[in-house]
């Protein structure tokens, strides 16, 4: 699963062309890196990095603060996405769109204008 996770970031992350620098450093010992997330994520001893912070300056002039996990914690969310996804969804009902692979918002507005089609919702 770690293996997998890394793959999709480290795909993710080629699309603009360039590797950003922690995924570049990453990959230059991935296989020792995934080994060492592996090993100690099963004998209890992973701990998650630092958040970095990174100011982003909105159109208006305000500053909205991201605060971005290491690469090594990606892989981890990223398989843990992966594990615990099929376990979840199924408890989900129809009209949960938030989160679930395939689905997003264009689904739930649709949804939305089918319910209003039949009736079922009154415009405001």
């Amino acid at each position: 699963m770690l293996e997998a996770a890394w793959t999709a970031i480290l795909d993710s992350d080629r699309e603009d062309g360039a590797l950003a620098v922690g995924v570049a450093r990453f990959a230059e010992d991935a296989d020792e890196r995934l080994d060492r997330l592996a090993d100690g994520l099963l004998d209890g001893g992973y701990e998650p990095g630092r958040l970095t912070p990174v100011p982003l300056i909105r159109v208006d002039g305000a500053t909205r603060m991201l605060h971005v996990p290491t690469v090594s914690d990606r892989v981890v969310e990223r398989a843990l996405l992966g594990v615990l996804t099929p376990l979840v969804d199924p408890w989900l009902g129809a009209a949960s769109f938030a989160y679930r692979p395939g689905i997003g918002v264009t689904d739930a507005v649709q949804e939305v204008a089918r319910l209003r089609d039949e009736g079922l919702v009154k415009p405001s």
